[in-house]
């Protein structure tokens, strides 16, 4: 089996429009991953690709893309038969259950990760916990601070000239991580 045929499988089994990483994790859940033939270290990125460069290439293609943020696939004999509507929005009570899953600086490693994966930009946490200043602690410190080396990405010839005139230029980034935004909070947390 080839990851269009498990991606094929997976989708006819759930009856569901599904992203490319649910896709991977249902079929994995299901053991449908032991009659694939090799999957490699992203498999959920393998399927994605392959699905759209189905969509791209092939007319007669089984997938139909649904939606786009997140972006998820569904069979296209299905979607005709079925009426598919957006997943309902969690209740508010199993949403207040969850709120205390996380605390703030759980969600560091996504914001590293998201901002590393898409923009090259290099992270620390920063531990306002074990600072000398406490006086306005709070706002002295952001929780996370990231740079950008542009010249990783430039030419050797470039860098030598860059070298040369002595501008290396780096881009610095300070971001301030909040686990809910909304009316109640939304000016202390912006100011």
């Amino acid at each position: 089996m080839n990851l269009i045929q498990f991606a094929e499988k997976v989708l006819k089994a759930e009856k569901r429009p599904l992203t490319a990483l649910e896709i991977w994790e249902i079929g994995y859940q299901k053991g449908y991953v032991k009659q694939l033939k090799s999957y490699g270290k992203t498999p959920w990125s393998s399927i994605g690709a392959r699905i759209y460069v189905e969509l791209r290439d092939k007319d007669d293609t089984v997938f139909v893309k649904m939606d786009t943020k997140p972006v998820t696939f569904y069979v296209k004999n299905l979607s005709q038969k079925n009426d598919i509507s957006k997943p309902q929005k969690e209740e508010k009570n199993n949403y207040l259950e969850r709120e205390n899953l996380y605390h703030e600086r759980d969600l560091h490693k996504f914001l590293t990760y998201y901002v590393f994966t898409y923009n090259s930009i290099y992270t620390k946490t920063i531990f306002h916990e074990s600072s000398s200043k406490k006086k306005f602690s709070q706002w002295l410190h952001p929780d996370i601070v990231g740079v950008f080396y542009p010249f990783e990405q430039w030419e050797p010839e470039i860098r030598e000239i860059s070298n040369d005139l002595g501008t290396l230029s780096i881009k610095l980034f300070s971001f301030e991580l909040k686990r809910e935004l909304n009316l109640s909070n939304l000016r202390e947390s912006y100011f």
